[in-house]
This record gives C-alpha cells, structure tokens and sequence, in this order.
C-alpha cells in the first residue's frame, strides 16, 4: 500500500491494476474498505482539499463535519455524513445520509438514482436530480426514508467536500461514518428491521 499522507486515496485505490468503477460489491469491500479501514477525517480531508467548498447543491454527493443541535435527545447521529442533498433552504438541506445503510444498499441506492434521476447536461459534481416526493414513491423508499435526514447550515463543522461523479461508487464504500451512541452494525440492524415492516 502507498503512502495514505502522500496521495489522494482515490489514486490509490485507482492504481489496482482490477479497478473498474462497474466492480462487485465484493471487490469493493475488500479492497477499499479493509486497506483503508485506519483512515480519520481529518486525513481524508486534506487529501481531497480541492473539492472543499463553502456551500452546498442539490444533485450532489457530500461529505462534511456535523455537530447537531440536539445531539443529546438523539438516540444516534452521524459526525461525518456521506449526504445526497435533494433540497437546500437559508436555513436547512436536507437529503440521503449514506452512512445509514449498509455498503451494498448505499450502492444500491446509488445505482438506482444515477439510473433515474441523471442529468446529462449537469456538471461533474452535480448529477442527480430527485425530490422526496419521488423517493417516497420508488423501489428504494424504505432505504430512502430510513436514510433521509434535515441539517442545519449552523451546525455544520467543516467545509463540504463536493465528490466527483467518477468516484462516487468508491465513496459509498470508504469507511468514514462517525456515528455517536450506537455502533455501525448497530445503525445497519435497525435499517433492516425498518425495510422488514
């Protein structure tokens, strides 16, 4: 493994001579989440210090510090979301928190949406366009309800990091997730005994 400090980690994983964005599951899980599986964010962040931006657009993929205002009544919260914002007001955005599902419903949900909600004619960071309305109504919409969440723009701790659409299938798999009073295992149990209701 090269240098985590020296390289951008996405390079790294890129240099696998058998990494196609279209690979397993599998391939994923072994080989980004296992060989990365020390990372802290605030190593990711200086990594991918150029996608850092101060604001925030529906249709992307971000990834930022969150401290919430009622941290103290919430049973879990997430300190480093993986978030698809579908709606972004003065005072809140609200969209899906990745980290709330397991790594093969993220890539799942991930595939559905850049099928159905794509927008050619968007940027490279700004790809899908969905609304709760039409996440409510489709095939993912218990992993849709189980993962949505409101943010407050107060709240937020660090800058948002704006992913690239060529590297969001190896986001969904890095292990970032910082939840707070319960484990990720803990998280992902009670997101399939949601879709079981």
């Amino acid at each position: 493994m090269n240098d985590l400090h020296s390289q951008n980690l996405y390079d790294i994983i890129k240099q696998n001579k058998t990494y196609n964005p279209t690979n397993s599951v599998q391939w994923f899980t072994t080989n980004v989440t296992n060989a990365l599986k020390n990372i802290g964010q605030q190593q990711y962040m200086s990594m991918v210090s150029s996608w850092q931006s101060k604001t925030i657009m529906p249709g992307t993929m971000v990834l930022y510090g969150y401290a919430p205002k009622h941290a103290k009544d919430l049973p879990q919260y997430d300190t480093f979301p993986l978030l698809l914002p579908f709606h972004v007001d003065g005072k809140y955005f609200t969209g899906l928190n990745l980290h709330y599902l397991p790594p093969i419903w993220r890539m799942k949900v991930l595939d559905f949406l850049m099928q159905t909600g794509l927008n050619k004619n968007m940027s490279d960071k700004k790809k899908i366009l969905i609304s709760w309305q039409f996440l409510k109504s489709v095939s993912i919409s218990k992993a849709a309800q189980y993962s949505v969440h409101k943010y407050l723009h107060g709240y937020v701790k660090t800058r948002f990091i704006t992913v690239p659409v060529s590297d969001w299938p190896i986001t969904v798999f890095l292990p970032l997730a910082r939840f707070k009073k319960k484990t990720e295992q803990q998280v992902y149990q009670e997101f399939y005994d949601f879709q079981g209701k």
